[in-house]
């Protein structure tokens, strides 16, 4: 480990609002990072990296920029902003680099091809006019050369991240254009800028769900997916937490940990974040994480993080039957990520569910509810907020805890989600 770290560091390690802060506890992502170095290590090229929410793609960015040779500039999106926002923004950060915020341009124009003097002709001269161009952030007429022509003044590369990127609205066609224009001019143009590259992050399938389809960016793109991560790697992180801060988990726990995450570190972040608030709230002295403290950790991370889950669960489920929530539980136990549909269709049987019937309900939660996908390809069923199913089990965890000490916030939390505004996302 590269820092020397207390247990009462814990919630430095545990950070589900925030990037890992070190390569210590990223697990997982080998190919992935080597994708990311050699997009960023080969001229022309722009990473655009996807995956669903809670995979931890700000993470690897953040983990992988400072290996490679630039200045990084962040900016987060959100709903809200427009084109002139977003250049503004843009431009004050690379202002910060920029030698001038001006440059002066000299323009020679010809004379008339002959002038007279005194009943003499003479060929015509050139004369020269000067004038400055000032780049200010205050229109919003500014082109991608505008800004192309701003990195160039900072005289070094840079390495500018949109995240959030998914949170800007998909009709807002002109901050959209206005970034793929960025990217071909830097793309095409990256030996006049130093380099500098431009890396779009976001919620997506692709990058083309992402930024839009755009032929003149195709070439310089490159797409760098993140999956779930495998059991293992979620297993590893948890071993890691272990030797650096000098605690344990219960063995079903961390078994518990690694299965009912689901492949998406930032629900093991969540959850371990809070277990290890109930462990010292039952025994500040205490360094092992037990079952109860697990379930009272699921019970805080649920009532923290958990609410538009809740939510969504709400309008996905509302007026569903008992086969139909059987599916679903189902799926929820079925899935590494994706549930075979041969596989699901088999255990309804044995319940009792008609193939008549399981074919209705596939049918209803898919187009009607639109609460789960089935793949063409593979045949393969997932829901299409994978979170969906961490959030699901969990619940029935919840739903589960009879201990004494957790029976009131229990039906605290249960309240409180119960006055919620379901149309709240």
């Amino acid at each position: 480990m590269t820092d020397k770290l207390s247990f009462g560091d814990y919630s430095k390690i545990f950070v589900p609002g925030a990037p890992v802060y070190s390569l210590d506890y990223l697990f997982g992502r080998d190919q992935e990072r080597i994708d990311l170095v050699n997009t960023l290590n080969r001229p022309g090229l722009q990473p655009i990296v996807v995956g669903n929410r809670g995979v931890g793609k700000t993470t690897l960015v953040k983990l992988t920029l400072p290996s490679i040779t630039g200045t990084e500039l962040t900016i987060s999106c959100n709903a809200q902003l427009t084109y002139s926002s977003f250049v503004q923004i843009l431009l004050n950060e690379i202002s910060q680099y920029t030698i001038k915020t001006n440059y002066t341009v000299t323009e020679e124009s010809k004379l008339d091809p002959k002038v007279s003097f005194l009943g003499a002709e003479f060929e015509a001269g050139y004369i020269s006019k000067t004038k400055t161009i000032h780049y200010t952030a205050d229109s919003d007429k500014l082109t991608a050369w505008d800004i192309f022509k701003r990195i160039q003044l900072a005289k070094k590369r840079l390495l500018i991240v949109l995240d959030n990127y998914d949170l800007i609205p998909k009709n807002n066609t002109e901050i959209h254009q206005g970034v793929a224009n960025l990217i071909k001019t830097t793309a095409d143009l990256s030996g006049q800028c130093y380099d500098s590259r431009i890396i779009v992050i976001g919620i997506g399938r692709s990058a083309e769900s992402l930024i839009g389809k755009y032929e003149s960016i195709g070439r310089h793109a490159r797409e760098i997916y993140l999956g779930a991560l495998k059991n293992q790697a979620i297993d590893d992180f948890l071993s890691a937490t272990e030797m650096s801060l000098h605690f344990e988990f219960e063995p079903c726990v961390k078994e518990q940990i690694v299965q009912n995450s689901f492949g998406f570190p930032y629900y093991t972040h969540s959850v371990c974040l809070c277990s290890l608030d109930a462990m010292l709230k039952r025994d500040k002295q205490a360094r092992r994480v037990i079952k109860a403290d697990y379930e009272n950790g699921v019970i805080q991370a649920t009532k923290i993080d958990f609410r538009t889950e809740m939510n969504k669960y709400k309008r996905y489920t509302r007026d569903l039957n008992r086969n139909e929530m059987m599916f679903i539980t189902e799926l929820v136990y079925s899935m590494q990520p994706t549930a075979s549909r041969l596989t699901l269709q088999k255990k309804l049987l044995d319940k009792g569910v008609s193939i008549f019937e399981f074919n209705t309900i596939l049918v209803k939660l898919q187009q009607e509810r639109q609460m789960i996908y089935v793949s063409r390809n593979r045949d393969d069923i997932r829901f299409v907020d994978p979170l969906m199913a961490p959030f699901i089990k969990y619940n029935q965890i919840l739903a589960t805890v009879k201990s004494s000490d957790t029976t009131d916030f229990h039906k605290s939390v249960k309240e409180s989600y119960d006055g919620d505004d379901e149309n709240t996302e």
